[in-house]
């Protein structure tokens, strides 16, 4: 069996706030809660980077953690109105979502059984507005991408949610430059759910090039 060597590096990406949190007010047929998208000047930001730069972060008293999307209806406003007024484009966005298929499994990347899907909040997974060809499976396999985003005019204008690995890096050799953010949202839910992170194996700020050795 190939090992693999695990890697930490350490990602101090430069992610500015677009602006002040923004209410979805109740008025409008919100939730009342707070949003604020994060955009970063560092391609190597992952998943699990954004997760962590949330600890700790509040507004107007409530903590701070990557957005969970629970109807078509804050979708919605989250596409049109909070990423509509940041002007971004060509985007990946990560969102506070993950499948547990890979819990219990050793931290290598293969393939892995399709497990659930859950919100960091343990609210409930009731709905969902994946990409064309989204979630990456193959043949029933979650193929080690566990974690949730978002595109946003991604890719000539590719929209929808998308998964990918918790560690996700830039890979210049297939994939376009695009934008790395994330969305925090400020409410009264804790993250009861999160993934055990310590079972994966990070990589952060790696070229694909230099990943690829690991396999020779």
């Amino acid at each position: 069996m190939r090992s693999m060597l695990l890697i930490f590096f350490v990602v101090f990406a430069s992610c500015p706030a677009f602006a002040e949190p923004i209410e979805w007010p109740v008025s409008e047929g919100g939730n009342g809660h707070y949003y604020e998208t994060i955009i970063c000047s560092s391609d190597t930001l992952s998943w699990k980077h954004a997760f962590l730069s949330t600890q700790g972060l509040s507004h107007e008293g409530q903590g701070g953690h990557l957005a969970t999307i629970t109807s078509a209806t804050e979708n919605s406003w989250i596409v049109n109105t909070l990423l509509g007024q940041s002007g971004i484009t060509n985007a990946v966005i990560y969102l506070g979502g993950w499948n547990d298929g890979f819990v219990g499994e050793e931290p290598f990347y293969n393939n892995y059984p399709i497990g659930s899907w859950r919100w960091i909040t343990g609210e409930n997974w009731a709905f969902e507005d994946w990409a064309p060809e989204e979630p990456s499976t193959a043949d029933g396999i979650l193929m080690a991408e566990f974690a949730l985003s978002m595109f946003h005019q991604y890719d000539e204008g590719r929209m929808g949610w998308n998964n990918l690995r918790f560690e996700y890096w830039d890979r210049p050799e297939t994939d376009p430059q695009h934008t790395r953010a994330y969305i925090v949202e400020f409410d009264g839910y804790a993250v009861t759910d999160q993934p055990p992170l310590d079972h994966v194996v990070a990589v952060e700020n790696c070229s694909w090039g230099s990943l690829k050795s690991l396999y020779r």
